[in-house]
């Protein structure tokens, strides 16, 4: 592994350490192309909040958007993440 691949494992690796982020990663997997309302955790402080965490998401390339009618959707965008999150789901 090269130098900067350790460093884009490294950051997807933290952004799974954000609960928020996490919670959104793992209905994520559990269902495709999602609204930011059928996303909204709980425990997000604000709608604002809530939506910094999925622009996080999307700016390291773990979750994608789309315009479907006049609202975006989310989905994860690559099939290998649902391998880690898997994982993830296991340490319980």
């Amino acid at each position: 592994m090269t130098k900067q691949e350790a460093e884009e494992v490294a950051e997807i690796l933290s952004q799974l350490g954000n609960p928020i982020r996490l919670a959104i990663l793992l209905q994520l997997q559990k269902q495709d192309w999602l609204t930011g309302a059928d996303l909204l955790s709980p425990s997000a402080k604000s709608n604002i909040n809530f939506h910094e965490h999925l622009k996080a998401l999307q700016d390291i390339g773990l979750v994608q958007r789309k315009m479907r009618g006049t609202k975006f959707v989310y989905s994860l965008s690559d099939d290998r993440l649902n391998q880690v999150l898997d994982l993830v789901a296991t340490l319980k």
